[in-house]
């Protein structure tokens, strides 16, 4: 065994989100030597807690209330963040550097650069996103070309599914011998130290109901106005009359959802993790209504807490084996969601792939790594 054979860098590693990368840490530990770059907010006793100290969207302080300071701010401590990683690199000389892509601007593209021109690390790109979200600020074709350059740097690309090999090829180009593939880390909530029961919630609605939950950071490709749609004919039954939907999530400015429906709660911002826990393990069944989407930690993070699980059949979770395939519905088919919401009340989600996949995830990475 070498000294640093692995260098993880991902700097959307605050909170739960963290454990994307410890999963991945904890199978290699038993072979490889590693360190891992990571958000300051990385929940665990190990690794260099450099990114975004300050600016990170859990960390309460006077910069969320003014928005292009509070990115002013992020931009200098990813900067600071990269230079730490590059005389890192350099001194360290890791024979692999992991690097996790996460906001595709140019300085993040110059400083993956540097360290091809002065380090003889191999980079390894892992795209979670292979395709980028349409959002209303972006150029969804400029946002492909960027996202090209990237893993145009890249020795290998790693991605989690076989739409997403299937992406690269198609969309980038990409040579497929280039492309490794393992598993997404199944990410539990249990894990995360020293939980509490929030109180934060109790504005909202009583624990004691029932309530379906749609949770995370939303976009139009989740499929919100078709839940909404659904839910709204769903609620007149009465087996559904006394049960809520909750959405809960941060809605970035310019999306507009009209959450003024029958026994629908909007809890409209950024979840900390004892929060994303609790809605999660406390709700009747999580629905993704996704319409597109490459990559999510949510699905593993519902059912590792023994939570039913709703989700739409594109590629991301037909091919998700820890998903219980009776419980997938016809991607924007408002009478078949509703048709597996009602289904959802009556049958038990089945749970016994966990073990499987953990198996084979293990498996895998050992493999690519290798």
């Amino acid at each position: 065994m070498t000294k640093n054979n692995i260098l993880h860098i991902y700097a959307g590693s605050s909170g739960s989100a963290g454990l994307y990368i410890d999963e991945i840490y904890r199978v290699l530990e038993k072979k490889y030597s590693q360190e891992v770059i990571v958000s300051y907010k990385f929940p665990f006793n190990y690794g260099k807690k450099i990114f975004y100290r300050f600016s990170d969207l859990s960390t309460k302080n006077f910069t969320h209330k003014i928005y292009k300071l509070r990115l002013i701010i992020r931009y200098f401590e990813l900067l600071y963040a990269l230079i730490y990683s590059l005389t890192y690199i350099i001194i360290n000389k890791p024979k692999i550097i992991n690097y996790s892509l996460t906001t595709q601007i140019n300085l993040e593209y110059f400083f993956l650069k540097l360290v091809s021109k002065f380090s003889n690390s191999k980079i390894w790109i892992t795209a979670h996103d292979v395709v980028p979200f349409k959002t209303n600020y972006t150029d969804f074709d400029k946002s492909i070309k960027k996202r090209k350059m990237f893993f145009d740097i890249g020795h290998r690309i790693i991605v989690h599914n076989s739409n997403s090999i299937n992406d690269l090829v198609s969309l980038y180009r990409i040579d497929k011998l280039k492309i490794l593939e393992f598993p997404f880390p199944i990410m539990d909530l249990n894990k995360i130290p020293n939980y509490q029961i929030p109180t934060s919630l109790n504005d909202f609605f009583l624990p004691k109901k029932k309530y379906f939950l749609f949770v995370g950071h939303i976009r139009t490709e989740k499929g919100i106005n078709i839940l909404l749609e659904a839910w709204q004919k769903i609620v007149q039954k009465d087996d559904f009359i006394n049960n809520m939907l909750v959405i809960a999530g941060n809605i970035p400015k310019g999306f507009n959802f009209n959450f003024n429906k029958k026994n629908v709660v909007a809890i409209n911002r950024f979840l900390n993790d004892f929060e994303y826990r609790f809605l999660i393990e406390n709700s009747k069944c999580v629905i993704l209504p996704y319409t597109r989407g490459t990559n999510s930690g949510i699905p593993s993070s519902v059912i590792a807490l023994k939570t039913k699980l709703i989700t739409s059949d594109i590629d991301m979770f037909k091919n998700n084996t820890l998903i219980d395939q009776k419980f997938i519905f016809e991607n924007k088919n408002i009478e078949d969601l509703i048709s597996i919401m009602k289904l959802s009340s009556n049958e038990n989600f089945n749970f016994d792939s966990i073990k499987t996949y953990k198996i084979n995830f293990t498996n895998k990475i050992l493999k690519v790594f290798s």
